[in-house]
């Protein structure tokens, strides 16, 4: 990807939604994420993109029960078209009081870092520390990454390995022929 990087955003989305208040993102439910995120990014008009459905555990700091698994996708998204396909996506993926920022687009330098981050095997917790303010602006929670707890990493290997790899992959616009010795990706026609 040397020389091409700056042609790709990377593009990190969580998927939310709004019928069960406080609990807005898409709890471990893979395969309905990964369609909407297919759906929206090819809505939107964003040309080139591969990236995978990925699995956080994110709680709150001594709330029991505050646990909740959250699918996301990470993407590398061609630049083609952004400024238009960026300001869709912002107004399909709104802020929710649990989810500040269900869209990040950077600039992607090429390293392949990002990629291996996508398809990490080691997965973490998020544990958010409410923030200590004084009310005049918004303040964000601090977020500490420990390690998953074992039923956790148990949890976690047992979905994204029943989910299959193949399916984790996303790239919206296209699809994934198997029918021939080498697997292609045809252009889907609308």
């Amino acid at each position: 990807m040397e020389g091409r990087s700056e042609e790709f955003v990377s593009v990190t989305i969580v998927p939310t939604r709004w019928d069960v208040p406080g609990k807005e993102t898409m709890t471990g439910d893979l395969e309905t994420a990964r369609k909407l995120i297919s759906l929206v990014m090819r809505f939107a008009g964003a040309g080139v993109a591969l990236g995978a459905i990925d699995l956080s555990f994110n709680e709150r700091r001594g709330q029991l029960g505050s646990e909740l698994k959250c699918a996301h996708a990470h993407l590398l998204v061609s630049k083609v078209g952004l400024p238009v396909w960026h300001r869709r996506l912002r107004m399909m993926l709104p802020s929710t009081p649990n989810v500040d920022r269900p869209l990040l687009v950077e600039p992607w330098d090429g390293n392949p870092k990002f990629i291996n981050y996508t398809f990490r095997p080691n997965l973490s917790r998020r544990v958010s520390i409410d923030p200590v303010g004084d009310g005049r602006e918004k303040d964000r929670a601090n977020t500490r990454t420990p390690p998953l707890l074992n039923h956790q990493r148990v949890e976690a290997a047992l979905m994204l390995d029943g989910f299959g790899l193949v399916n984790r992959i996303i790239h919206p616009g296209f699809r994934l022929d198997t029918n021939h010795k080498v697997p292609t990706f045809v252009r889907i026609e609308d």
